[in-house]
């Protein structure tokens, strides 16, 4: 089974300060996850200049591709369906990827080059659902005192951009990626 995942960037300054704000909300620290993500493609990258991003995660094979409506140049969200090849993933985070209660998952990214992001998502079952998380993570994000007005580059593109330059430059001439991306 596939799901979607809709997600937003944002810039996190002082991971302290969302902590405490999260906190305050009523938000419960659940678990720091380190984990390793190997990206694979072919030589000439056609997966990725597709915007298809396959990968394995701690040895197990994940694939996230563009859903219907997902617009990276033009909005400060990103919407990816995320398929499974092993059943037993589905069984280990389906508790995370409820969404009937409306849960959110929240995520504060250090990469081991130096990068720094911080994510709220929702997964939902259906492309009609996608308005109503994209109103739940705003309203999280405006109450958390966060703005993201434009799409705000991932862990995979800041990766891409300092250590494969070449594909990177390729990702945005193809504008699978956006160096700029629009208001």
């Amino acid at each position: 089974m596939s799901k979607i995942e809709v997600e937003q960037k944002f810039t996190i300054l002082k991971v302290d300060g969302i902590e405490n704000q999260l906190h305050d909300f009523g938000a419960k620290f659940v678990s720091e996850m380190i984990f390793t993500d190997v990206y694979w493609d072919r030589h000439d990258c056609i997966l990725t200049l597709k915007d298809h991003w396959l990968r394995q995660r701690q040895g197990k094979w994940e694939l996230k591709c563009p859903s219907v409506g997902n617009d990276t140049n033009k909005t400060a969200c990103t919407l990816y369906t995320e398929h499974t090849v092993e059943e037993t993933i589905l069984q280990i985070v389906s508790p995370i990827l409820e969404t009937q209660t409306g849960k959110f998952t929240i995520v504060l990214d250090k990469t081991d080059f130096g990068f720094q992001i911080g994510e709220i998502e929702i997964v939902v079952d259906s492309n009609e659902h996608v308005p109503e998380a994209l109103d739940k993570i705003s309203d999280l994000a405006n109450r958390l005192g966060l703005e993201s007005k434009t799409r705000i580059p991932g862990k995979v593109d800041a990766y891409l951009q300092r250590h494969r330059p070449d594909h990177y430059r390729k990702l945005i001439q193809l504008q699978v990626l956006s160096e700029n991306p629009k208001k």
